[in-house]
């Protein structure tokens, strides 16, 4: 039952946040900043074969760009 005062918060919150602008947004990216950055170390690379190289090669070739990160 406590599930859906929860879930209707954070409803709420993500559709007032759609709709902020400048310094409200920037302060919501700064918060979760750092919790990306923890996020990113946890995940693994993944490895890429020499069929995904070739494709990424061929694709930057294509659209013209020189560093596909």
């Amino acid at each position: 039952m406590r599930l859906f005062p929860a879930l209707a918060r954070l409803v709420v919150a993500r559709f007032r946040w759609a709709f902020a602008f400048g310094d409200e947004r920037d302060a919501d990216f700064l918060a979760l900043r750092p919790q990306v950055l923890v996020l990113q170390h946890q995940v693994a690379r993944p490895a890429f074969t020499e069929t995904d190289r070739t494709i990424r090669a061929v694709l930057s070739g294509v659209f013209g760009l020189d560093d596909v990160r």
